[in-house]
């Protein structure tokens, strides 16, 4: 049997999107981060940003893992919730920061999965990098703090703290500055996994979008006004947000 390849790619089409949610979904809630929900996804307001990228690993048509790449916005970034001191000393002259979230891989993965970890790691600094980026943040699980120290060249700079959003699990800070963007990636390229293409196109067209947050999510219709109006500033072209403003629900 021919040996099936492995595409490390960003997200671009509604199964890929779907797929990774659900997968984020069901291995949190299989190990208490969250609560199950009707849709069967884990979604945030920063997935809606077209500025929030999806970086997936696939085998044909299934996600073998996926991790979230958030750049700072309006709505800053996840581990705000935190580290809003630590990060607002960071984004001191306005520094461009990025926050890696979500990381999670498929239990068939798992025989592999430090193989796989270092090149998605690598690819997600390598996206920093190319969108200049002067911090590349996370907020880990401090059980995976070695690997992330050791092997990527992350610094950890807050003791352990309680998160809400994930269930007040504990989470400490890991900074990646720019400085070590190259060094982290030549060090995770000594093992890189074989046949990975890296493909970069991304973007939901209108439609899917609304299908992905209107319909199998549901989290446009909890928006407060200015989320509303923040998100559609991001797609002045969607007719979806001028109905959204007028508190209709869409057909």
């Amino acid at each position: 049997m021919e040996k099936e390849s492995l595409v490390l790619k960003l997200a671009t089409n509604p199964m890929e999107y779907e797929k990774s949610f659900t997968l984020a979904h069901d291995i949190y809630t299989r190990i208490g981060v969250m609560e199950k929900n009707e849709s069967r996804m884990r979604v945030s307001i920063y997935n809606m940003l077209p500025t929030t990228k999806l970086l997936v690993l696939k085998k044909n048509e299934e996600i073998l893992s996926s991790i979230t790449i958030i750049e700072d916005s309006e709505f800053g970034l996840p581990s705000d919730e935190i580290f809003s001191a630590e990060l607002k000393l960071l984004r001191t002259g306005n520094k461009k920061l990025f926050e890696a979230s979500c990381f999670v891989s498929s239990d068939s993965l798992k025989k592999n999965n430090s193989k796989y970890a270092l090149e998605i790691c690598r690819k997600t600094i390598e996206y920093c990098a190319q969108n200049q980026a002067d911090y590349l943040i996370m907020g880990a699980n401090p059980e995976y703090k070695k690997f992330y120290e050791k092997i990527l060249g992350f610094e950890f700079i807050t003791e352990e703290r309680c998160y809400s959003k994930v269930n007040n699990f504990p989470s400490i800070l890991g900074i990646l500055p720019k400085n070590k963007f190259n060094s982290a990636t030549k060090k995770s390229a000594q093992n890189k996994a074989e046949s990975i293409k890296y493909l970069t196109n991304s973007k939901l067209a209108e439609n899917e979008f609304l299908k992905m947050f209107g319909e199998k999510s549901n989290i446009l219709y909890t928006l407060n006004e200015k989320e509303k109006q923040t998100v559609a500033n991001y797609y002045p072209e969607y007719k979806t947000f001028r109905i959204l403003n007028n508190n209709e629900k869409i057909a």
